[in-house]
């Protein structure tokens, strides 16, 4: 079975604008991530699969850009499946198998990543939702700490966020959260920076039955400001020492099977030190119900 794999690296983007139809026009910037990105797909692949290129081709048998060669595939699979993907798949009338397009916005939204730590008993001290100006001011001036982060409801990759510090917004901070906070169904996501020791990626697989399997754990290593760098495969040894993050983790999986997500799943989780100094463990720091570069990298060293 070959299947053609569309790099829609914009998942985030168009979940965030709700963008999905077919007609919009991308950005240039993120149809350049899209094609810089593509070729990191590449452990994914299987004998006979692909890469779309939107455009032209990079030269190569894993690359095509050429829609009239869409026909020799019997299945494609997305970086993350939204309306876009599933429009995108059946106006090239391939087959689309991903969950409902409700259902991967529900999983990836902030809101039921938050939810779910509050359900579990793992939220960080202090981390709010905020849905006015007076409610953001508030809980910076509550939290008291030295730096924090306010993230959109729909982010990835270190974007749709500020990094502020004080207790009091600066001016370019204020203007970006009233921007969003003036939409009355808009909310945005307080938190403050964590000392962070330790972070990784619980990479489970979600099969449209139920059924919840973990494909393995890579290290996440990131930069200061919380970019993502690069990621590599933990040993059994390693993997153990997170083994409670990850029954957590595989706890919020089965929470998101019965709101119907189904395919790949990233949980982030992160070791930090608290303002005391104790260590502790955030499980479910990040949602991504998509491929994420720490699958990839589990695959990768698979091979």
């Amino acid at each position: 079975m070959k299947t053609l794999w569309v790099g829609n690296f914009d998942f985030e983007h168009r979940l965030a604008t709700q963008t999905d139809g077919l007609n919009h026009l991308l950005p240039e910037k993120l149809r350049a991530i899209n094609r810089r990105l593509a070729p990191l797909l590449r452990p994914l692949l299987r004998p006979g699969d692909a890469i779309f290129i939107n455009g032209p081709s990079i030269e190569g048998p894993d690359f095509i850009g050429s829609e009239s060669e869409l026909t020799r595939f019997s299945r494609v699979e997305f970086w993350g499946n939204n309306q876009w993907a599933e429009q995108w798949a059946r106006a090239r009338m391939l087959p689309f198998s991903g969950p409902l397009a409700n259902a991967t916005t529900l999983a990836n939204s902030r809101l039921i990543n938050d939810l779910l730590e509050l359900q579990f008993g793992v939220r960080p001290d202090k981390t709010r939702v905020v849905h006015t100006m007076e409610e953001l001011r508030e809980a910076i001036d509550h939290a008291g700490c030295d730096r924090w982060v306010i993230k959109e409801e729909f982010s990835g990759s270190a974007r749709q966020r500020m990094i502020g510090s004080g207790s009091r917004p600066d001016e370019r901070i204020e203007k970006w959260a009233a921007r969003r906070l003036g939409h009355p169904t808009k909310c945005l996501f307080f938190e403050p920076w964590l000392d962070r020791i330790a972070e990784i990626g619980m990479q489970f697989h979600l099969s449209p039955d139920g059924n919840i399997s973990l494909v393995g754990v890579a290290d996440l290593n990131t930069a200061e400001d919380g970019r993502y760098v690069s990621s590599r495969l933990l040993s059994d040894i390693e993997t153990a020492s997170w083994s409670d993050c990850i029954k957590i983790g595989r706890l919020a999986a089965d929470e998101l099977t019965k709101l119907g997500y189904h395919g790949p799943l990233g949980i982030d989780a992160m070791r930090y030190r608290d303002i005391d100094g104790k260590e502790r463990f955030r499980p479910l720091q990040d949602i991504n119900a998509r491929w994420t570069m720490g699958r990839i990298a589990v695959e990768a060293a698979k091979r």
